[in-house]
């Protein structure tokens, strides 16, 4: 029996994820796309995908100093200054050099001492394989999971009127998911090509799922309010009154997040005041995002206040007004 290593082959991972609306799972296939070019066709071998690299070593590189020092400014008619400089020189050269060694002492030990089983997976593919030596990929299969999933919805009326779905999955499964391509399909129509990070097993990760009709959204500008205010020092105060509607057109229940967002002022004259809603409702982040989480019945309808006033100073240039 021969056993040897050869260039030109390599593979990466692939996703088909297939999501019932109405079904709180989804179905993973996971795929190997598999390439070579080593001169020889393997024809119906034993294949065991591998995701060791050992062309990255065992350990990191090291951190070479970073100093900071002022810098001298001399003429350089002075004969010490060469020879200052030569010596500098002679000894960054004696210290790359150093530094040189000590990478391909590194490199050596560090390939001596990796230790492929507890720091990388193997999947063997259960049916025989034909790759041939054309450097094509050929798709092999992995493994069929189903996975469980927590579907929502997401909007943003003030950018676009619709809501898009989104499933949480939980990687349930015994196989860490490699970052790869990925293709996504809702009741078996093809919404999205994308990608996947690197997931473990236990984490959580989002599949998006385009944008859902039936999950009807708007954003209407009831009020846009400009007032003088003070008695001695002037002031302009707008008042901008907003309704954000949600309704569920599903026959099912609907889980909504729906953001949007108030001014954030930069400075101390400018005051931005949040008048609906209340602030237990949904209270604005740092950058003066509003979120709302809606579940919503089949066919409900719900409508969300959104009203914030600006004051500043008459003579203060103020930009960012709408």
């Amino acid at each position: 029996t021969l056993r040897y290593a050869v260039p030109g082959a390599r593979w990466s991972p692939a996703y088909d994820v297939r999501v019932l609306s109405d079904e709180p799972t989804v179905q993973l296939g996971y795929f190997g796309l598999v390439r070579q070019n080593t001169g020889e066709d393997w024809s119906n071998v034993d294949l065991t995908l591998s995701t060791a690299r050992p062309a990255l070593g065992g350990s990191p590189p090291p951190l070479a100093p970073w100093t900071v020092d002022v810098r001298q400014i001399v003429p350089l008619a002075m004969p010490a200054v060469s020879a200052a400089r030569d010596q500098a020189a002679g000894a960054n050269r004696m210290f790359k050099a150093q530094t040189l060694v000590a990478q391909e002492m590194r490199m050596e030990q560090a390939q001596a001492e990796i230790d492929t089983h507890a720091t990388s997976a193997s999947f063997h593919i259960p049916a025989a394989a034909t790759i041939p030596s054309d450097n094509a990929p050929q798709k092999v299969s992995i493994a069929h999971i189903q996975l469980n999933a927590a579907p929502h919805y997401t909007t943003t009326p003030k950018q676009l009127a619709a809501a898009f779905l989104t499933a949480a999955v939980t990687n349930t499964s015994a196989f860490p998911l490699l970052a790869g391509t990925m293709n996504v399909f809702l009741d078996d129509t093809f919404v999205a090509a994308s990608s996947l990070r690197t997931v473990m097993p236990g984490e959580t990760f989002d599949l998006a799922l385009g944008a859902d009709e039936s999950i009807a959204v708007k954003r209407t500008l009831n009020q846009r309010f400009t007032e003088t205010t003070g008695l001695m020092t002037k002031s302009q105060r707008i008042t901008y009154d907003f309704t954000l509607t949600v309704q569920n057109n599903r026959k099912t229940a609907a889980n909504v997040v729906v953001l949007d967002q108030v001014p954030v002022s930069r400075n101390e004259k400018i005051v931005v005041k949040l008048l609906a809603p209340d602030e237990r409702t949904a209270k604005p982040e740092a950058d003066g995002t509003l979120k709302w989480t809606l579940d919503l019945k089949p066919g409900e309808k719900r409508e969300l206040p959104l009203k914030f006033s600006i004051e500043y100073p008459n003579d203060l240039p103020v930009t960012g007004l709408e």
